[in-house]
């Protein structure tokens, strides 16, 4: 897209956006009058709305692209809206509260959302649930798990209005390779280039990728030979030293499930860098 197309779908995506969640808000509002006994006004159809939005877009509106990656439920999709309302709407929180009958919970939960929203099922708590696999809410601990409070991950938050997904917590580890230049290849690393992004293209896609290793006394001609091989089948390259992986289990597998969520919102790929190994 260009510059002028990107700055149209940048404005629709977050118009797109502030409607779904204010069909969540109404969802909210209209619950919390049911609870007061009031009478509810009738709202405009949601989706009707959202498609004609959609349709005026050069490609998908991001938060359908994380429903369609993640393959998020419609409860789902209304548990994530309402905790991104919470970040842009300031009355949603005296919201929550009156919905839960506690002026202290002035945060969503998940109690809140199976009382609130349609299509409610118990998977979508689960540690395997997407919400919750790919880290897409961060869940306070504390309580039994229906009455944490749950929030939007930052990272989430900004891809969902159209920033480029840069997640912060990953940052200080896994930075994108420094190009200086752009050096033809020799013929035989050139030819390793190709056979790596063959490899790699052409394996079964219920298989994970096989780990590469790159093996010479010149490190840039392993990073070139690298970003070549990226370039070759569309994706971007980063590094990780790897004095930087955690020594701890747990914090390993907080960074490779974070890691994982980056490759498929990013299309990065990852090299280790053991040449610069702290002793």
């Amino acid at each position: 897209m260009d510059i002028a197309s990107t700055s149209n779908w940048y404005k629709i995506n977050t118009h797109y956006l502030v409607t779904a969640v204010a069909g969540v808000h109404r969802e909210l509002d209209r619950y919390v009058a049911r609870q007061q006994q009031q009478p509810t006004e009738t709202v405009p159809e949601d989706e009707s709305a959202l498609r004609a939005i959609s349709s005026s877009m050069s490609s998908p509106p991001a938060l359908e692209q994380l429903c369609i990656t993640f393959n998020l439920s419609p409860f789902e999709r209304r548990i994530l809206l309402l905790c991104v309302g919470m970040a842009i709407l300031p009355k949603l929180s005296s919201l929550c509260a009156q919905a839960q009958g506690n002026a202290q919970m002035t945060y969503p939960t998940f109690s809140l959302a199976l009382e609130v929203f349609p299509q409610a099922h118990w998977s979508a708590f689960t540690l395997e649930s997407p919400l919750r696999r790919w880290q897409l809410l961060q869940v306070e601990t504390g309580q039994v798990i229906t009455l944490c409070p749950l929030q939007v991950d930052e990272s989430i938050l900004h891809y969902l209005f159209g920033e480029p997904y840069h997640d912060r917590q990953l940052s200080n580890s896994i930075q994108p390779v420094e190009v200086n230049g752009n050096y033809p290849l020799q013929p035989s690393h050139q030819e390793l280039a190709e056979r790596l992004a063959a490899t790699w293209l052409q394996r079964d896609k219920s298989s994970p990728l096989p780990i590469v290793q790159l093996c010479s006394t010149e490190v840039n001609d392993k990073w070139q030979i690298a970003i070549a091989a990226c370039n070759l089948m569309g994706c971007s390259l980063k590094i990780m030293p790897v004095h930087r992986l955690p020594t701890d289990a747990d914090e390993l597998h907080r960074l490779l499930e974070r890691w994982e969520r980056e490759v498929i919102l990013t299309s990065s790929t990852l090299l280790l860098d053991c040449d610069r190994l702290k002793l």
